[in-house]
């Protein structure tokens, strides 16, 4: 495939997802993924916060908006997933149990030697797809 020519996406800076309540999902990422916030706007009627793995702020982050759609309900399922690379998919499961997320799929093997994957639901209803690989990746 042949690079275009013209302007062209130069990173992937991240993935927005809108959500319901800001504060209960920094909560939920942060106690189940171990993300941190690195940024937050206030603009009138909207926030946005900028959420990283720690020690990595320039890999893309995972944008939390709050106020941009008044339809926002917690039925997102048409939304496709967000992939997160975890060290233990059980025990990520266990924690979004308990703080209030859904283990959609319990950790499965997955293609490849060694490889488990689990779907879970955030409190929005967004899926995430947990990828455990033996090299930690």
């Amino acid at each position: 495939m042949n690079r275009p020519t013209g302007p062209i996406a130069t990173a992937i800076i991240g993935t927005g997802i809108n959500v319901c309540d800001i504060d209960r999902s920094i909560g939920f990422y942060h106690e189940v993924l171990g993300l941190i916030q690195t940024q937050r706007w206030e603009f009138p009627g909207v926030t946005e916060v900028v959420l990283h793995i720690p020690d990595q702020p320039a890999t893309a982050g995972l944008v939390l908006a709050h106020g941009l759609r008044d339809d926002l309900s917690s039925d997102v399922s048409s939304f496709g997933r967000l992939i997160f690379g975890v060290d233990n998919a059980d025990a990520v499961c266990d924690r979004a149990r308990r703080h209030g997320g859904e283990v959609e799929r319990e950790p499965t093997d997955g293609p490849g030697e060694g490889i488990r994957i689990a779907i879970v639901k955030d409190p929005d209803g967004v899926r995430l797809e947990l990828v455990e690989r033996p090299d930690g990746r």
